[in-house]
């Protein structure tokens, strides 16, 4: 996977859903953590979850796996490590 795929999950999740890391990882049944990795492109989800994700998302293993990313979902992500950076100096 790719730095792409977990842009796009924060993506999906801040968007689509509006949920934290902490109910996506609940409803997955995997641990924050684990999660949270996906979306920093740390670890890759194994196929079930992959799939699992997907189904939560409402997209298909392909959208969520387009290396392309749109304008829209960079800018997010960009923003999103922006703030995080930025608390992180408080």
């Amino acid at each position: 996977m790719s730095k792409e795929f977990g842009i796009r999950l924060y993506y999906l999740r801040t968007h689509k859903t509006s949920c934290t890391q902490h109910q996506v990882a609940r409803h997955l049944h995997i641990d924050r953590s684990t999660y949270t990795y996906y979306e920093c492109g740390k670890t890759e989800p194994s196929v079930k979850t992959l799939w699992e994700l997907a189904r939560f998302f409402g997209v298909s293993c392909d959208e969520l796996l387009d290396p392309r990313i749109s304008e829209n979902e960079l800018a997010d992500y960009e923003i999103f490590k922006s703030n995080r950076k930025q608390k992180a100096r408080e």
